[in-house]
Formats: C-alpha cells, structure tokens, sequence
C-alpha cells in the first residue's frame, strides 16, 4: 500500500501545477495577513516603549496598580484637554506632543494608560457577567462558567489583532480541491484505468491508495499553513507564545466565553475545524473527479460547492466585517442584524461554518433535544463524518463494481 500512496502521488500530486498553486496560496495567505493585522502588529511591536509599559505589569495587577493608573490617566486628562466656553473641550496639541513619562509623548502617555485601564475594566465586567451568570442558573448553574477573580494585564488591542485573523483553513481546502479533482481523472484521461486493475481486488486497492493519499496530502496541508501562521505571528508580534496563554474573555467579542479558556484553545478548534472540513473537501473532490470524469469540470464543480457552503463567511469576511477591505464605505446586500441571525442559524448545522470556529466559543452554547443538551458544534462536525462516510463508501463501492 505504500508503494501505491507513492506511486499516486508521483502521479497526480507532485506537479508543476501543484507547486504553483502552493507557491500562490502562501503568498496571497501571507499577503492577507499582514494587510488584516500584521501592519498593525508590527508598528506596535517597533514601539518599545508600548511594549515596556505593559511587560511591568505583567501577568496579573494589584489593587494599587490600579489605582496608580487611574491617577495618573485622570491627571493626565486634566493636562491635556482644555475647556473654553467658545469652543469647548480641545487637545491640547502643544502639551500633548511634549516628552511623556512612558512614550515618546504625553499623548502616548495617555493610550498607554487609557488602554490598561480597558483592559482592567474587562476583567472587572467579566467577574461580574460570570457572576451573575451563576446567580441566574442557581442549583442548574452551566457547567462551563465557574466563579472567577480576573486580574491579567495584557495589550488587548495587540490580543485581538493576533488572534482574529482565523482563516489558516482556506488555502488548505482550496488547494485539496484543485489537486484531488484529478485524482481519478488522471487515469480515465489517459486511457489506463482499467489497465491498472490487473487483478481482481486492483480497483480497491487504487481507489483506497487514493484515498489515504488524499488523507496525508491534506494533513501535511493543514500543519503547513497553519505553522506558516505561527511563524507569521510570532514574527509580527515578538511574543505570540506569551499571547496564546492570554484569557480568551480579553479577545473582543468573547467576553462571555466559558470559563479557563485561553488564545490556544481557539487556535486549536480552528485548526480542528479546519482539518475535518479539508478532509470533506479532498473526499469531495475525489467523488467528483470518480463521477465526472473530467478533471477541470471536476475542480470546477468542487470550488463551486464549497463556495455555496462558505457563502455566508466571505460574506461576512467581505462586506459586513470589512476584514478586507477598508477606507470604502460599506454597502449591504441585506440589513446586518437580519445577515446576522440568518449566518448564525445556519451555523448550527452547515459544516462549512467550521472553517470558521470563533462563533462557536464566544460563549456556551447548546441545542437542547428532549431531555439531552448538545454543543452547538456537534451537528455540523457529525455533518462532516456522515458526508465523508458517504463519499468515502461510494468511491470504495464503484471500485468493486
């Protein structure tokens, strides 16, 4: 059998064409990174004096801390804003470019202090929201949140942008449906298909070579990409392994995710989610190339179903997050909050969603049924077993035809 995995991906896998399409897919994956968040990691990280104010802190803040900050930040307001009856409230721009204490400048100064003192606030709301979580439930209290004490200091805007960008998954899965639409195509075109069957058992043995083939491509596509985005990261922000080990409430938009999760668990359910749902993709596009015939019209038809899957993230990614695309005004096919509830309903069942994992840890969510409560990510995860077992028995099932 390893003579086989070897011999199909000399054949259809090691290409020209394959090479380019990685070549491709990692410079436009890069490309989309930087332009997403890596600019804005990489001037912070060029800004040493950021950078000293918040490794200080550390991991946690004391009560005299906190109340040093706000001193100083209320001070410091006082210096820079101006009120006057004509024209109100003004920054004083003189004062604010004069040599701060921390930055450069009183007016960075006033950003360093003003965002940890953001960051001290989520924390407090976020012992607050757990608290009355546990309140409301009482004795049927969620399993998932449990009395919490926050104090971490972390550069939340520096957080955010290092753990947003999720979609490490989308060259993998391309790249899985370009290469396998010709994985039985390449015999059929050339005419020797049935020449390779020479025993009885020879078209399962190809057909289940095939398949493995298409398993190990698709791991090693997933740990490349999702490596090269730890490489990637870890460049931009100088500390990335200290961010991953970041309270994931300190992320904007899980505030309310359950309690003990941190930055690795998100990066770990995407890669997760992304891996199953590149191993539905290969083993479509396997059961096309079987069926079609034809290579081209094989890819054509696997892009174009995963497209139709995915159309509510690019969507999303495209037009109502602006993930890429800024400086242009925004332009709706259908209001957000009706976009909104339509993406999120039908993330509780379309597989595709996987490839996108936040929603599903921004806070505990179940589909109850009868008696038995779920994850909300169950159903679309068994969706992705049921849709490979299919393909996967119906490729198996033509070999022994």
């Amino acid at each position: 059998m390893i003579g086989l995995i070897r011999f199909e991906l000399k054949k259809f896998v090691f290409r020209k064409r394959n090479l380019f399409l990685l070549i491709a897919a990692t410079v436009l994956f890069l490309a989309l990174l930087y332009h997403s968040e890596g600019g804005y990691l990489f001037i912070n990280r060029l800004d040493q004096n950021r950078t000293e104010f918040f490794s200080p802190l550390g991991n946690a803040y004391t009560d005299a801390e906190k109340e040093q900050l706000e001193s100083e930040a209320e001070a410091l307001e006082g210096r820079l804003y101006r009120s006057t009856e004509e024209d109100g409230t003004l920054l004083d721009e003189e004062e604010a470019a004069l040599p701060g204490k921390y930055g450069e400048t009183l007016w960075a100064d006033f950003i360093y202090l003003n965002d940890a003192l953001d960051c001290i606030e989520a924390n407090e709301q976020r012992n607050d929201s757990i608290r009355s979580i546990i309140e409301m439930n009482g004795a049927s209290v969620n399993s998932d949140y449990t009395e919490e004490n926050n104090h971490y200091m972390a550069d939340r805007d520096q957080l955010y942008a290092a753990a947003k960008f999720l979609y490490a998954g989308w060259p993998a899965c391309i790249l899985v449906l370009l290469i396998f639409a010709f994985s039985f195509c390449v015999d059929t075109e050339n005419h020797c298909s049935r020449l390779l069957a020479v025993t009885k058992t020879g078209d399962t043995a190809i057909y289940t070579s095939k398949i493995l083939t298409g398993i190990l491509v698709t791991t090693v596509l997933d740990l490349y990409f999702f490596l090269l985005f730890g490489a990637a990261q870890f460049i931009l922000t100088g500390n990335w392994i200290k961010l991953l080990n970041c309270p994931l409430f300190l992320v904007e938009g899980f505030e309310l995710c359950a309690s003990g999760l941190k930055v690795w668990h998100l990066l770990l359910a995407a890669a997760g989610g992304c891996f199953l749902l590149s191993l539905l993709c290969v083993f479509l596009a396997m059961l096309l190339s079987l069926l079609l015939k034809k290579g081209v019209l094989a890819a054509l038809a696997s892009v174009a179903v995963f497209l139709i899957g995915a159309a509510a993230e690019l969507l999303n990614m495209a037009i109502y997050e602006n993930d890429f695309i800024v400086n242009t005004d925004r332009w709706y096919l259908i209001s957000q909050v009706d976009f909104t509830r339509i993406m999120n309903q039908m993330k509780e069942f379309n597989p595709v969603a996987l490839i996108n994992a936040s929603w599903y840890l921004e806070q505990s969510q179940y589909l109850t049924v009868g008696d038995w409560m779920y994850p909300i990510y169950v159903i679309p995860t068994l969706m992705i077993v049921a849709l490979v077992s299919i393909c996967a028995i119906s490729i198996l099932r033509t070999a022994r035809r």
